[in-house]
């Protein structure tokens, strides 16, 4: 087993609002998260399907707490009805994305926080995302898998790198965090000297 997998069914609801106030007696604002029912109950969900997926991944010798960490999590919301022909049969044309709100970072953020200390020691230890809103005509919900990140950067970073200055073939070689983690100035030292030394 290397990876945690599960799916929470349900129409996916993002992070509340915060909204400050100040105390009658007090001197700094407090923040107060506003959300409703509907979003309780979907963050109540989502860490209780994660808990029982984090249960079956120990038991297997998979804890994914304190690294870094690789998830894709595809949210499946209804299909509007403007996207279905009478017959039910889906129209031609109709939109495989999912374009109108709840907003993509927000509905992270609930996410983050709803599996942090169960799945994931903290939210900051998601490196590498891959977030989808899609339709389905299934049962809505969020499809979740995360695994330990891996060592190399996927070839759409790489080149992405490498269109800002990075050398891809040095990236590739070195493996990414050694490359990111060298002072500049260091990295242009060491190909100086590999000039030198082939001159």
């Amino acid at each position: 087993m290397n990876r945690i997998e599960f799916f929470v069914p349900g129409v996916a609801r993002p992070q509340g609002s915060k909204r400050a106030f100040m105390p009658k007696r007090g001197k700094r604002p407090i923040m107060v998260e506003q959300t409703d029912e509907k979003t309780r109950n979907w963050r109540s969900d989502l860490k209780q399907i994660a808990k029982d997926a984090r249960d079956r991944a120990l038991a297997a010798g998979l804890d994914l707490r304190g690294k870094a960490v690789e998830v894709t999590i595809v949210f499946a919301f209804p299909r509007a009805t403007s996207h279905l022909l009478a017959s039910g049969a889906l129209r031609k044309g109709r939109p495989l994305y999912h374009q109108s709100r709840p907003d993509a970072d927000k509905l992270m953020r609930a996410f983050g926080d709803a599996v942090t200390h169960i799945v994931i020691g903290d939210d900051s230890e998601l490196a590498h995302v891959h977030l989808f809103k899609t339709y389905t005509r299934g049962v809505p919900g969020a499809f979740v898998s995360l695994r330990c990140a891996p060592r190399r950067l996927p070839d759409e970073a790489l080149a992405l790198l490498g269109r800002f200055g990075h050398d891809q073939g040095e990236v590739a070689a070195v493996g990414h965090a050694d490359l990111l983690e060298r002072p500049l100035a260091d990295t242009e030292a060491q190909d100086h000297g590999s000039d030198r030394k082939a001159g």
